[in-house]
């Protein structure tokens, strides 16, 4: 990469244009290497078997981006959006093959302070919801639960969450909405999420 300085009408002139160029080169340097530092996370393998992202765009203006995945049964229609996972502090593991699964930090926080936002969104075209979405999960690698309410956003099919699991570990997710398809059948699905230290 060439400085860039060039020689003007006295030494101090062309000494202070070099000193300006190289530090604008080091600091364009040290950004570069800390881009591509986050870039090039490691993806490494779990043991646990964490829900895996989805490979395909989801379908609505505004959530297309975003990382996502589907709740056990599918066919219960309940996907879940990772607005956390965009992030350059999410760790990444693989879970087969071809999959990966975005780790969560506990206590609802990322490094750096940025809260774990996950967005819940029931997709079954015969839903009729009625009330709260009611998350129990266990860490099905040790020892510990948690219970969490969460209620539904201004659109009845959206459950806007920052979940908040206590500690690491493998953690499945039981998810259970007072809602009835047309079958009044209730909904009840689970996810598995990797939980990592900071």
């Amino acid at each position: 990469m060439s400085i860039g300085c060039r020689r003007g009408s006295g030494t101090w002139r062309y000494v202070m244009s070099c000193t300006v160029a190289l530090a604008l080169v080091l600091a364009c340097s040290l950004a570069e290497q800390t881009t591509a530092a986050r870039q090039v996370a490691p993806i490494v393998s779990t043991h646990c078997a964490a829900t895996p992202l989805q490979k395909v765009h989801f379908p609505r203006r505004g959530l297309e981006t975003l990382p996502w995945l589907v709740a056990t049964p599918a066919a219960a229609g309940i996907t879940a959006h990772l607005f956390f996972a965009v992030l350059p502090t999410t760790r990444f593991f693989r879970v087969g093959p071809l999959e990966t699964a975005a780790a969560l930090y506990p206590h609802g926080t990322m490094p750096g302070g940025a809260s774990i936002k996950v967005l819940w969104v029931i997709t079954n075209p015969r839903a009729v919801v009625l009330g709260p979405l009611t998350i129990d999960g266990r860490n099905v690698a040790g020892h510990g639960t948690m219970h969490q309410l969460v209620p539904r956003a201004v659109n009845a099919f959206d459950y806007p969450s920052i979940v908040n699991i206590p500690t690491p570990g493998c953690w499945q997710l039981h998810l259970q909405i007072a809602s009835y398809t047309g079958a009044r059948t209730p909904f009840k699905v689970s996810v598995t999420f990797v939980v990592i230290k900071e």
